[in-house]
């Protein structure tokens, strides 16, 4: 054992040496890390070894460093890159693999090892990272989409992106978050397709401008960029990974002859997403499928100024959800209820483009899959428009709907009133909606508590009642001032 510590800590000596000689730490400072350090490393040669160990001389290390790096500035030391430099960065890593050989059945460390990895910008490892923790926990849905996220994000590459993705799907065909995250993969990419061809139409437009009022050139001036193509060989590109079929399901619908029309080339990327939605439904329960479709809806309604999302809310997911109410009422429970509260405010919820207000996703807050926070300023535009009254008339309509369909579960229902509350809630609470407007949504907003108060072994939590009772203040208050 003290052969092992020993070798650990001589190790480190270049490093101390070269701290001392650059004064950042004093011999006293030096000789206090040597006996921290021979502590910690003892602790780890025992027989019996715990992760708290590792964790401990992990959090040690990081202080080190952070203490280095403050010093280093203070004292404005100058010159090249030395091994103090880096070796402190290393030795944490080394730490975290250590402690992923002994602990690897703990998913959480991984997550922390990637983590660190891509705080100190570490993207070389990362990817490998995620590989070896992949390999251990092939089920653990977060550790794939941190995966698959480093690469859409990090590395640019959606073809390794969309494979991590298929092999996740073959393994875990039956999770509707990983599905929905497919979902959301696909339509994040065609987003950037989008915004990436406005900017080369912007970037064609101003040539065109700058040659018809000036002479011509060759070439663009120095003072623009030229903006590559756009190749569908990327988009298509790893064939071979197929998750149930639905990568050749989705390859074909890539692969439809190109067309010059806006129109057909945004129905043939909505076929993609709605190949992803049929083949996910056809994977999942009805349970889980009232989750992937809350989920789905979510990121269209978010997405709504990309047409391929449009196209999709507009055309063709009306229909999908309608029908989807019919064949999930039995068993969905409560994202049947989720479910129920996004049809009722469908056409409130396209324009707001985003949702509002925000509750809680099936997809973790990461990069890609992360959503975007609600258009404030967008949302008081749309509560002006004198449209919007028509758009609120047909979601009290579909609220009455609901509140007649005694076939609805009381789980269903009770998620439906307390989502349907908070958006109303939160909708009369801005200060760009009117007054008229208000007073009709706190009355909505009150009934749909009335029946919530009807619901068999249902509790007021700290918030809905803080609610309820500004709705019963809201309407005194503006029935005085009506009258």
């Amino acid at each position: 054992m003290a052969e092992k510590v020993q070798y650990y800590l001589e190790r480190s000596v270049p490093e101390l040496e070269d701290l001392l000689e650059k004064k950042i730490f004093n011999q006293e400072e030096i000789n206090s890390i040597v006996k921290s350090r021979r502590g910690y490393e003892e602790k780890l040669s025992r027989r019996q070894v715990k992760l708290s160990d590792f964790l401990s001389y992990i959090q040690y290390e990081m202080t080190l460093e952070a203490l280095r790096k403050k010093r280093h500035r203070r004292l404005q030391v100058k010159g090249k890159t030395t091994v103090s430099d880096y070796a402190g960065v290393r030795k944490i890593l080394y730490l975290f693999l250590r402690a992923t050989n002994k602990f690897f059945g703990d998913s959480t460390l991984w997550l922390d090892y990637i983590q660190y990895a891509k705080s100190i910008h570490a993207s070389h490892i990362v990817g490998k990272i995620c590989a070896a923790a992949i390999q251990k926990h092939p089920n653990n849905i977060h550790l794939w989409l941190v995966a698959c996220d480093n690469e859409f994000t990090e590395n640019a590459n959606m073809a390794a992106a969309r494979s991590l993705m298929h092999r996740a799907l073959r393994l875990n065909k039956e999770n509707p978050i990983l599905w929905a995250s497919y979902f959301r993969l696909e339509l994040a990419y065609m987003a950037k397709l989008h915004y990436r061809s406005e900017i080369l139409l912007a970037a064609d437009t101003e040539k065109e401008e700058a040659a018809s009022s000036g002479p011509s050139g060759d070439s663009l001036d120095s003072d623009h960029i030229q903006l590559p193509s756009i190749s569908m060989e990327e988009y298509l590109a790893d064939k071979t990974h197929n998750a149930n079929g639905v990568n050749e399901k989705v390859t074909s619908a890539m692969n439809a002859e190109d067309s010059a029309n806006a129109a057909e080339q945004v129905e043939k990327y909505a076929n993609v997403l709605y190949t992803i939605y049929s083949t996910a439904i056809e994977s999942l329960s009805k349970r889980e499928s009232a989750e992937f479709l809350v989920a789905i809806f979510d990121l269209l309604f978010e997405c709504a100024t990309i047409p391929v999302a449009r196209y999709l809310l507009y055309e063709k997911m009306t229909e999908t959800l309608d029908n989807a109410l019919k064949d999930l009422k039995d068993e969905a429970g409560v994202a049947y209820g989720a479910l129920l509260h996004r049809w009722s405010v469908y056409s409130i919820f396209c324009k707001f483009h985003g949702i509002f207000p925000a509750n809680a996703s099936l997809l973790p807050f990461m990069g890609v899959f992360a959503s975007s926070a609600p258009n404030l300023d967008l949302i008081s535009r749309v509560v002006q428009d004198p449209e919007f009254v028509h758009d609120l008339e047909l979601s009290i309509q579909k609220y009455q709907a609901v509140v007649s369909d005694l076939a609805i579960s009381s789980s269903s229902r009770q998620e439906f009133y307390k989502l349907f509350i908070q958006t109303t809630y939160e909708i009369s609470s801005l200060p760009a909606t009117e007054s008229s407007v208000t007073l009709a949504l706190n009355m909505l907003t009150n009934s749909a508590f009335e029946k919530l108060k009807e619901q068999p072994f249902f509790k007021f939590d700290d918030h809905l009642q803080k609610v309820y009772e500004e709705v019963q203040t809201r309407n005194g208050a503006l029935a005085g001032i009506t009258a």
